[in-house]
């Protein structure tokens, strides 16, 4: 990690929950904060119950602004006829039942095949990124916009934001949190083989939030990165 690196500076701290900034980031800023005309999106992910959903949360005061990746992946997989039918057709047609798609099925056929995840992704993501960029259009611009992605490298969406913070937390701990969502520990390690690790998403992020303590601890951290983000943009 990142501890030992003169590049990365903390900001803030509450309790065992931290707040962390990229210097030769923040130094580059100032030209994107003069541009106020421009939509600021920052970017979160992380790994699987890291928190990034309870972060993102924290960080907007208006439903609209906070664009959530997962939330449309679903409703498109739900509601997108053309994309059922490709579904059924490259993956069977077993997964599609009463005019769904069993999300759960796919999933585990996706998680243990690399060129069906590939190829699911294929379909998804160009109708998944359609549809933030029409989101990222709607929001309101006079307040900070967020899109919580969990995929948001993989899946391609970093041309769509402004910034990007990382939300980490110690692997014990998530897995004690994903136990409590229902998700047993093997699930959530082979769910985890398939994501990038904190180091390659730490590598194109502006900040990082250490999810560590309490929850009220992390959500003090990124109200102070809000606020950072708010005043800097002339929008607080």
């Amino acid at each position: 990690m990142h501890s030992t690196s003169s590049i990365w500076e903390k900001m803030y701290a509450q309790g065992k929950s931290e707040l962390f900034f990229r210097r030769t980031n923040l130094n580059a800023m100032s030209d994107f904060f003069s541009e106020s005309d421009t939509p600021f999106v920052l970017g979160i992910t992380g790994g699987i119950g890291s928190g990034k959903t309870q972060v993102s949360s924290a960080l907007v005061s208006i439903p609209e602004n906070l664009i959530d990746a997962d939330k449309i992946s679903r409703q498109i997989t739900d509601e997108d006829e053309s994309l059922k039918q490709e579904i059924a057709s490259f993956f069977g047609s077993s997964l599609l039942s009463k005019g769904k798609i069993d999300r759960a099925a796919l999933a585990k056929l996706v998680f243990v095949d690399k060129t069906a995840l590939r190829t699911l992704e294929e379909l998804l993501h160009p109708r998944i990124i359609q549809t933030i960029q029409t989101r990222i259009k709607k929001a309101n611009h006079s307040e900070l916009i967020v899109l919580d992605a969990p995929l948001l490298i993989e899946a391609g969406l970093l041309s769509l934001v402004s910034q990007v913070c990382v939300v980490t937390a110690p692997l014990e701990l998530r897995l004690k949190r994903l136990e409590t969502r229902g998700v047993i520990r093997e699930d959530a390690l082979a769910r985890m083989a398939h994501q990038l690790n904190d180091s390659q998403r730490l590598e194109v992020a502006t900040w990082e939030i250490k999810n560590r303590g309490l929850k009220t601890d992390t959500e003090k951290c990124a109200f102070k990165l809000r606020d950072f983000l708010l005043t800097n943009l002339g929008k607080n």
